[in-house]
């Protein structure tokens, strides 16, 4: 069963600031902060409370709980009440109303004119609040409690959340709220519900527009590596390496492993007895991606522990399997990739029309690391919904990036606004106007280079200089 530990982050408050703009087109932010998959440290739940004055202790968790057994009432969702026993079914009393649970419910509550929002940051990355009502992984924005800087003269409680109605994800979630309008200071308060337990953090939002609370954060399902644990050190999780072969070796963690097996899926690649990490080498035959799974034994050949990675092994050109011959590599691998080669495959945060509509192409990425869709754009031609990324689309850009050297800027996959039967809204198109430093507009050259490179790699639809409407970028489609 998953537990719900938790931890008070205190960050500094400061005024939202609106990002510097170019002349000659949208603000682009680099995705050179991402941190390498390659070398992430497995995530250490959040137990301690930095700040004991911001932690209270709950004054309706027996309510909470003994509502469970307790005739129900009649007050429906949104209505005022004085108890969870009053509401109808599915229903809690919080901050004075009937709201809807969940199995995970985030709330702020405040009173007076000022228009507070709650803001959350789900473990994807993905902020969820009134212009992101829906978040990927199933995070639903409630309410809003003053619309467009305008909060109605009734007095009492004022209340914001976000509700999870199926189990939330594993990871560490993030709150906070802000000051929309500086109406006035106001002291609020957020609840966390999930699993019968009620958790309480106190802030204040000062007097000034865009002014934040603290930011406090809590972890569901993260647990410590017990003593006695397995655990691989070579390689890493979803690491890539260049193959055909590859060193493998755990920190056992247990003297009383005296042996480690390892095999991937339910082929054995052989059994260690020796060195203090019981190091393997061993050439694979398939390149591609590969679960491999270690196992510790005692003297008497006892398991003892487990522990599995899952790797990617290239061949000595940086190359990936041919799919023709079965072996893949999931999208979010490939996603992963991609974001791992910051810098040298640059991605544009915006659309190139000016809209932050989180369906840009960086955050289309993102979610396909996060095992999730990539948002379609939702004005002009673009159909809004989501889509899944096309795996022998995101193979190409690593290859195009690994194999042929080529340093680009994506502009656009699944979002913006395109043709009506664009094959971006299909999530199997990307288009670029950068390569090596170069315009496209600027480099014709190279910019044919790099349309011969996608069709060496399957692409169908390869359009650039030349092509109407395709002067300044390449677009290439599978």
């Amino acid at each position: 069963m998953s537990r719900l530990s938790l931890l008070a982050l205190l960050l500094l408050s400061g005024l939202v600031t609106a990002g510097n703009t170019c002349d000659d087109g949208p603000t682009v932010q680099s995705n050179s902060d991402i941190s390498n998959p390659d070398e992430a440290t497995p995530t250490r739940p959040l137990t301690s409370v930095s700040d004991p004055q911001a932690f209270l202790p709950s004054s309706n968790t027996n309510a909470d709980s003994s509502s469970a057994t307790a005739r129900r009432g009649d007050v429906t969702m949104g209505d005022s009440c004085q108890s969870t026993r009053q509401c109808v079914a599915g229903l809690g009393c919080e901050g004075g109303t009937c709201v809807e649970q969940g199995e995970l419910r985030i709330s702020m509550i405040w009173e007076g004119l000022t228009d507070a929002d709650l803001h959350v940051r789900n473990p994807d990355g993905e902020d969820i609040y009134y212009r992101n009502r829906e978040a990927a992984d199933g995070g639903q924005f409630q309410k809003d409690g003053c619309i467009a800087s305008r909060c109605d003269a009734t007095t009492g409680p004022r209340i914001e959340a976000v509700i999870w109605r199926g189990e939330p994800d594993d990871g560490t979630y993030e709150i906070y709220g802000l000051n929309y309008d500086a109406a006035a200071a106001t002291a609020v308060r957020f609840e966390v519900h999930y699993k019968g337990q009620v958790e309480n953090y106190a802030g204040s939002l000062p007097k000034t527009v865009g002014a934040k609370t603290a930011t406090f954060a809590f972890t569901i399902g993260a647990s410590e590596n017990g003593p006695g644990e397995l655990e691989f050190v070579k390689p890493t999780e979803e690491l890539w390496v260049r193959g055909p072969t590859a060193s493998f070796a755990v920190n056992p963690h247990d003297s009383n492993i005296k042996s480690v097996k390892y095999s991937d899926g339910n082929t054995a690649l052989g059994t260690s007895t020796s060195g203090a990490q019981f190091d393997l080498n061993y050439t694979f035959n398939n390149l591609g991606e590969h679960d491999i799974t270690a196992k510790g034994y005692d003297q008497s050949g006892m398991e003892l522990d487990n522990d599995t990675v899952k790797m990617v092994v290239m061949n000595a050109q940086d190359g990936l399997p041919n799919p023709r011959n079965g072996a893949v590599v999931s999208d979010w691998m490939l996603a992963k990739r991609i974001l791992y080669h910051a810098g040298r495959i640059s991605l544009y945060n915006i659309q190139i029309s000016g809209r932050n509509d989180g369906a840009d192409a960086l955050s289309n990425i993102r979610a396909v690391a996060q095992k999730q869709s990539a948002r379609n754009s939702c004005y002009g031609n673009a159909p809004c919904g989501r889509v899944r990324l096309d795996a022998k689309m995101l193979e190409a850009m690593v290859l195009l990036r690994q194999v042929y050297g080529y340093s680009f800027r994506v502009t656009a996959i699944a979002g913006g606004s395109h043709s009506k039967r664009s094959r971006h809204y299909r999530g199997v198109a990307f288009d670029t106007d950068t390569i090596n430093g170069s315009s496209v507009r600027g480099n014709r050259t190279l910019a044919r280079q790099f349309m011969a490179a996608c069709r060496e790699m399957g692409a169908t639809e390869v359009l650039g200089p030349g092509n109407v409407g395709h002067s300044g970028h390449v677009h290439c489609a599978w």
